[in-house]
């Protein structure tokens, strides 16, 4: 099943920008955030991956996040599965 941003007729790739996974984690309302609201989707992004919620892999001067890490982030059975086995 191709699975497509919310609101749009664009798929979701499996690797994402920053602005791609801040629009996917719902953190702007449009793939074109002014720059204030990309700035702040850059920085909520930062803290998740500084804090080791998510990862990134880093492409020349980006950072790309898998669509697979961003949905491990959001399920929550997959954070009690974490927690209960550390």
């Amino acid at each position: 099943m191709t699975e497509y941003f919310p609101g749009t007729d664009c798929r979701v790739p499996s690797c994402l920008t920053d602005l791609e996974a801040a629009f996917y984690l719902r953190f702007t309302d449009t793939l074109t955030p002014t720059p204030d609201d990309a700035a702040t989707a850059r920085r909520q992004l930062e803290h998740l991956r500084r804090n080791g919620h998510i990862h990134g892999v880093k492409c020349g001067r980006c950072i790309r996040y898998a669509r697979t890490e961003l949905d491990r982030f959001m399920d929550p059975a997959a954070e009690d599965q974490i927690a209960t086995s550390a």
